[in-house]
């Protein structure tokens, strides 16, 4: 669980979530789609 917040934390500070943000994307989509998808890796490995 650590693992996974801390990459998560750590991708929703990247830039390519801040411009979805910025295109109005949905804050769920934002989460779910882009972020965990590249967050989930770290607790994988």
């Amino acid at each position: 669980m650590r693992l996974t917040r801390n990459s998560m934390l750590e991708v929703l500070d990247s830039e390519f979530i801040k411009l979805a943000r910025i295109k109005s994307v949905p804050e769920w989509r934002v989460v779910w789609i882009h972020a965990l998808r590249i967050a989930a890796v770290v607790p994988l490995t």
